[in-house]
């Protein structure tokens, strides 16, 4: 347990370690194939599309639009207790719909639950450090170029 008061992610974990050092720099990155290009989320050890086994990590930019999202109402995990209720949105990347990444709203300005963004709204990522690791939140992001919602669910 952190000193947050609930668990955070292990920055030596090899899979995700480019994701963590991207997050300290402000930026979300993924993994691509080699050999085809294709982005994959989260990391496998083999391109889903060619087969290839060697990835380069780079930045995927920081909007998306939302593809669904709950609210947790009943912390399941201990040290969440004092942050219920908090939405879980998963959001489709603005560079590549199919990457899609799990998160929350940013607790600093989560709307009441009659203002939510709806499916499709445009969100924008918010690194914020808590201890020694920098977390990703989504605000809704009322500027900027999105991916149409037809693009969102190929």
């Amino acid at each position: 347990m952190s000193q947050a008061g609930r668990p955070l992610p292990d920055l030596e974990y090899a899979d995700f370690a480019p994701f963590w050092q991207g997050t300290a720099r402000g930026e979300l990155r993924v993994p691509a194939c080699v050999r085809c290009g294709r982005r994959q989320w989260p990391p496998r050890m083999a391109c889903p599309a060619c087969g290839g086994l060697d990835f380069a990590w780079s930045s995927i930019g920081d909007r998306g639009r939302l593809y669904s999202w709950t609210t947790i109402g009943r912390a399941m995990l201990p040290g969440f207790e004092s942050e219920v209720p908090y939405t879980v949105v998963i959001v489709a990347a603005e560079a590549d719909p199919r990457i899609r990444f799990v998160g929350r709203l940013d607790p600093a300005h989560e709307p009441p639950a009659h203002e939510l963004p709806g499916i499709g709204d445009p969100l924008v990522a918010v690194f914020v450090p808590v201890e020694d690791v920098v977390l990703v939140y989504w605000r809704p992001d009322p500027g900027g170029p999105v991916p149409s919602a037809q693009e969102v669910q190929s």
